[in-house]
């Protein structure tokens, strides 16, 4: 089975295991005449109940294994490792983006200054007065050079998603028959 189909057998395991259905824990001894053969019929079907449960997750956990191991060997493992980077650095660019102010043009900044300057001289106000013309240091050029980086950066993304998803399909395991066995007889697959 290819990687993708074994994710989805793990999932519905997963399911099943939720799914089992355990005895109740206790009996009435005051309505079950015969209570303490019904703890035991109760016993024998939490076991065996319980036994499937761990044996359901044994096969799961087992298909993990397999998967891990193919992950490392096909070179999925290092292309999860490159979409994560990316991925962060995807996140810090756009957050960066998002906050960045575009600089003015210079000549609106000389103009401000010149206004502020004016009012200043025209205030005669010397005391808890600042004269303060802020400038965004991001240019119109570095805020585009950024989206393009940022937008290579998700052209990336996707040729590695779609590697990944080449890698998902074309890159298989194999269960031993008892393991096949138990899946069949919960209809996993």
């Amino acid at each position: 089975m290819n990687l993708r189909k074994a994710k989805q057998i793990q999932d519905k395991i997963s399911e099943t295991t939720h799914a089992l259905h355990f005895p109740e824990r206790k009996v009435d001894a005051m309505t079950v005449e015969s209570w303490q053969s019904e703890c035991l019929h109760r016993l024998k079907e939490f076991d065996d109940t319980m036994t499937e449960s761990v044996e359901l997750s044994r096969v799961e956990y087992n298909i993990r294994k397999l998967q891990g191991e193919a992950n490392a060997k096909s070179g999925i493992n290092k292309i999860l490792t490159d979409l994560a980077f990316i991925n962060r650095k995807i996140s810090i660019l756009q957050n960066l983006l998002d906050d960045m102010v575009k600089q003015e043009p210079k000549e609106v900044v000389f103009k401000r200054v010149e206004l502020k300057t004016a009012e200043m001289q025209k205030a005669d106000r010397s005391f808890g007065f600042e004269p303060v013309v802020k400038v965004s240091i991001f240019t119109e050029d570095y805020i585009k050079e950024k989206e393009a980086e940022l937008r290579q950066l998700k052209k990336e993304r996707v040729k590695l998603d779609d590697k990944l998803l080449d890698l998902n399909i074309s890159t298989t395991i194999e269960l031993d028959e008892a393991d096949m066995d138990l899946l069949v007889k919960y209809d996993i697959i």
